[in-house]
């Protein structure tokens, strides 16, 4: 065989082409942003339990996507609205390991870390030295947060054309302080919800 054809030979075999090799142990995946909608109830540890409505919404990030097992970390802002005790938001993000079946049934489990802001609705009453209360609106208190959470879903895409999961949800937290100038410094609030997430597609990577 001439030499000039050995030579050309070697030269398109190094060349790189547009559909590069992807490595064992590395992944090539549609990483994608999905809009995650929840509502629900939360309630207070304690007795009378005062339950009431908080909603959220926020997205999620992949950060691992090995065959079932995913992890992701989740950002969400939310809302709550309890009847003559507080109203508020709150501002959480959650880590979250998620095991997914063929079939599209998954769980996961997940830690949170966060914070809140809320206040008593209606006006408090204030008396300054020496006069008469007077009605005004109360201070915003700000709190952390920190708990445990699972959720069980159905995710759509994995046996359809719709970029849907549809899951239900509970989280366990501990909020501090409880509310400024209340003697309790840690109180326990639990909340149960459903939700929706829908991707709105994304950026592909690869590792």
């Amino acid at each position: 065989m001439p030499t000039s054809i050995i030579v050309a030979s070697l030269l398109l075999a190094a060349y790189p082409t547009d559909a590069p090799q992807v490595q064992a142990g590395s992944w090539s995946q549609r990483q994608t942003w999905p809009i995650v909608v929840t509502g629900g109830v939360r309630a207070l540890g304690f007795d009378p339990v005062p339950v009431a409505p908080h909603g959220s919404v926020g997205t999620e990030l992949r950060f691992v996507a090995r065959r079932i097992f995913s992890l992701q970390l989740g950002a969400d802002a939310g809302m709550f609205a309890q009847p003559n005790f507080a109203v508020g938001g709150t501002l959480d993000a959650t880590l979250m390991p998620r095991f997914t079946a063929p079939f599209g049934l998954y769980a996961d489990v997940g830690v949170l870390v966060g914070g809140q802001l809320a206040r008593v609705p209606g006006p408090v009453y204030r008396a300054p030295d020496r006069q008469p209360p007077r009605p005004a609106r109360a201070p915003w208190s700000p709190a952390a947060r920190i708990g445990l959470g699972a959720s069980v879903g159905l995710d759509l895409s994995t046996w359809s054309k719709a970029p849907l999961r549809v899951f239900v949800r509970y989280r366990q937290l501990a909020q501090t302080p409880f509310m400024l100038g209340n003697g309790l410094p840690v109180m326990g609030v639990a909340d149960l919800s459903a939700g929706l997430a829908v991707s709105l597609g994304g950026w592909r990577a690869t590792r």
